[in-house]
């Protein structure tokens, strides 16, 4: 479920959507950390989510398994150092838009 909330979310499921910043695909991967994490192909839907769970998995060890703070590390991995109100407003709203 926690996978097509946030592909909804992320790429409104379209899987060659392409944000702003340069995300790519329906989990929305940065390309520097597609390659970093072994995603040749994150245009390739299968790819782009298998390679997203990865990453994801290690933003859960360093909060201590907490899948909120997790899910906002995934969206700025350097918010699990920052304080709450530090974090820019897209991270700090990012895991209450998808808990709904």
């Amino acid at each position: 479920m926690l996978v097509a909330v946030l592909m909804r979310q992320e790429a409104n499921s379209d899987q060659r959507a392409i944000s702003p910043a340069g995300a790519i695909g329906l989990m929305q991967l940065m390309p520097d950390t597609a390659r970093t994490i072994g995603v040749a192909s994150y245009i390739w839907w299968r790819q782009n989510i298998e390679g997203w769970v990865w990453y994801l998995r290690q933003m859960l060890d360093p909060a201590g398994g907490d899948v909120p703070r997790g899910v906002t590390a995934y969206n700025l991995p350097a918010s699990l150092e920052w304080p709450y109100e530090q974090r820019p407003e897209e991270t700090r709203i990012y895991w209450p838009s998808i808990a709904e």
